[in-house]
């Protein structure tokens, strides 16, 4: 638990020093219509994540070879994520960095994960790289709403540091833990009051190793259940969304305010009930892991059918 506690304390000093730092030199989102703040607010603290996972981990020799792999791809996401921070990168080009990164990291960790012959490595391989690069977008798209991204963050990390011993995975262990520690330190900067953003930097970087724990989750347990059941409010929110806005036509791809994190908070002033609805949500999600499989699905349909329709719910009980 060493690892924790040094990310959680790195986290926060970090994260204090970024938020001054990046006031300083300018790094500032500006609120606009699709905003869910009215003040400007310096963005790019999630740097302060991936900075305390890498010190917790080499103050306390808890690399792996898998760990280091998906540091170094979350390093690389990050850098691309402060030049889209600083000057926006074209669309596609980010997309296809963000390909060629998850291909070498998902081809080392099947490797590493010994998942079968070479056809079903190369299957899996692929898989990995659409999961991979999906999720820092799923991740990145969520990142709106103060205490969303964080929150999910240090919930998963925690949920993925039990899933370790269990497993016998140094991997998931150490990783789980540092990531849960640090952005525990994020957060007290970003919710329930915002005094600095993740900005792409930490939601590229954080979505990459969020979505690489899952992955070694994954083909440790052989279950998407215990993979995925962290990060399950986050799929079926972008999921439906996505659905939704291809069926009326309209870009998907292009910003908006259609998530349901997004409606949930319609005055834009920073409202904490995004964060603390996802969290609640998620946290039931990884409760019905426990129960058999079918009983699982059913808890994880009515949970998160429940969090889809929350905005017309709270709209009418919890107006402003």
């Amino acid at each position: 638990m060493t690892a924790l506690g040094i990310a959680l304390a790195s986290g926060m000093v970090l994260t204090g020093i970024l938020t001054g730092t990046l006031g300083r030199f300018g790094v500032i989102d500006v609120p606009n219509h699709r905003s869910s703040h009215v003040q400007p607010v310096p963005r790019g603290g999630g740097a302060a994540i991936l900075l305390s996972v890498a010190l917790a981990l080499t103050l306390t020799s808890a690399w792996t070879e898998t760990l280091a792999y998906g540091a170094a791809g979350a390093l690389v996401l990050g850098c691309v994520g402060l030049i889209d921070d600083l000057r926006s990168i074209p669309a596609r080009t980010r997309l296809l960095l963000q390909v060629a990164v998850a291909s070498a990291c998902s081809g080392a960790v099947v490797l590493l994960g010994e998942v079968g012959g070479p056809l079903v490595a190369i299957g899996a391989a692929i898989l990995a790289v659409v999961w991979l690069t999906g999720f820092v977008n799923v991740y990145n798209f969520m990142d709106g709403a103060n205490g969303v991204a964080g929150l999910t963050a240090l919930i998963a990390g925690v949920w993925y540091l039990s899933l370790g011993p269990a497993g016998g995975s140094t991997a998931l262990t150490v990783g789980g833990a540092a990531l849960a520690g640090a952005s525990a330190g994020f957060l007290p900067w970003n919710f329930p009051r915002a005094r600095v953003f993740m900005g792409d930097v930490g939601s590229y970087s954080v979505g990459f190793l969020l979505g690489y724990l899952a992955l070694i989750a994954f083909l440790d347990t052989r279950s998407f259940v215990h993979a995925l059941a962290p990060v399950s409010v986050l799929l079926i929110d972008t999921s439906v969304t996505l659905a939704r806005r291809i069926a009326r036509g309209e870009p998907a791809m292009t910003a908006h305010r259609d998530h349901a994190y997004q409606r949930l908070s319609p005055d834009i002033g920073g409202s904490p009930r995004a964060g603390l609805l996802i969290s609640g949500a998620t946290i039931a999600c990884l409760a019905a892991v426990m129960l058999p499989v079918l009983a699982c699905l059913l808890v994880w349909g009515l949970v998160l059918g429940g969090y889809m329709c929350a905005p017309r719910v709270f709209a009418r009980v919890w107006p402003g």
